[in-house]
């Protein structure tokens, strides 16, 4: 979504929009919306969409957090993982993959996580914001609350991401790094996934894989970048 930056800064003025813009600048937006396959399924969580993947051997739910995202800004990723085995597995957090053919997108080291949350202006996303309801519900992204996937039908990583939804939305430093090397067998861990997307992507819609190695298994999640127009 194209924007004068008097209006960006209005809708920032809550995510830390400290940065002063020529005023005839404009800004684009966009959404990273799931692509569903088999086995695959989305859910809503407090209104907000969860791109869950299951497998014989682990669960992983993701949910993006700054939904709609600036144009060259991040895209955090708040990320459960479930360990559905009997042995205890290791936690591949920096093998993690963002990426389509022709763009292999960065993602910030884990070990570079924490300092990233800690330096200004990255603890208030946008989350919802509403200048852009029609476009997230139109997308998909956020639902009304009373559509909620019923807490019972919730998996166990889905119950994860619930469980911290609260404290994300008043300040993303409240934060579960994803600095665990193990998992035991039927547990479930939380961890936060930052994509650095380069302006050059918010042009049009692209198409990315999400790539979470686990146990025997690496889940694929499918994303579309929709501009907002």
């Amino acid at each position: 979504m194209k924007k004068w930056v008097v209006l960006l800064c209005f809708s920032l003025f809550f995510a830390g929009c400290t940065e002063e813009k020529s005023g005839s600048e404009k800004l684009t937006f966009a959404v990273l919306i799931p692509q569903s396959a088999s086995g695959q399924t989305i859910h809503y969580i407090d209104g907000k969409q969860v791109f869950t993947s299951v497998s014989d051997d682990s669960t992983v739910s993701a949910m993006v957090v700054n939904n709609p995202i600036p144009a060259g800004k991040d895209a955090i990723v708040a990320i459960a993982i479930e360990n559905r085995g009997d042995e205890k597995i290791d936690l591949r957090w920096n093998d993690i993959t963002f990426f389509n053919p022709k763009n292999y997108i960065k993602l910030l080291p884990v070990d570079q996580i924490e300092a990233y949350f800690k330096k200004p202006n990255r603890c208030k996303p946008l989350l919802n914001a509403k200048v852009f309801k029609d476009d997230l519900i139109k997308y998909g992204v956020i639902r009304d609350k009373s559509e909620d996937t019923k807490q019972g039908d919730l998996l166990a990583t889905e119950s994860a991401l619930y469980a911290i939804f609260k404290e994300i939305k008043e300040d993303l430093c409240y934060t579960r790094l994803p600095n665990n090397t193990t998992l035991d067998p039927h547990k479930v861990t939380v961890g936060y996934m930052v994509i650095q997307l380069p302006a050059e992507n918010f042009q049009h819609r692209m198409l990315f894989m999400l790539k979470i190695p686990t146990a025997k298994t690496t889940h694929k999640l499918r994303y579309a970048l929709q501009p907002l127009e």
